[in-house]
């Protein structure tokens, strides 16, 4: 078993390009491996749990959206913000189609999205 450090409840977790990639009430995103390698992405949303994660399927960015209303997508290796997209209500869910070229935002209200 793993353990983040400093110790934080998970709130999102999704596994994409084999790595697991898991969002926390502090807002932060870390990236795990099959070697229990743990690493901080990005110390992310400023005010709020990340719920949702998703890993784009053949690019090396990840979607993460929060109780911050926000929508962020970032550039894993750049370790930056690609795109940071205000939302109206707090989101719990996100999600790339199959190609990479939809995204869906589910929040918490029950609504759905699909940019």
């Amino acid at each position: 078993m793993l353990v983040l450090r400093p110790v934080q409840p998970v709130r999102g977790i999704a596994l994409g390009q084999g790595k697991i990639v898991v969002g926390t009430r502090m807002g932060n995103i870390f990236q795990l491996d099959k070697a229990g390698d743990v690493e901080l992405l990005v110390g992310g949303h400023a005010e709020g749990e990340v719920w949702g994660l998703a890993p784009h399927p053949t690019e090396q960015v990840i979607a993460t959206v929060s109780d911050d209303k926000t929508l962020k997508v970032w550039d894993v290796a750049e370790r930056k913000i690609v795109l940071n997209k205000d939302l109206a209500t707090p989101a719990r869910a996100v999600g790339f189609s199959p190609d990479g070229k939809i995204l869906a935002i589910g929040y918490k209200d029950g609504k759905v999205d699909i940019l």
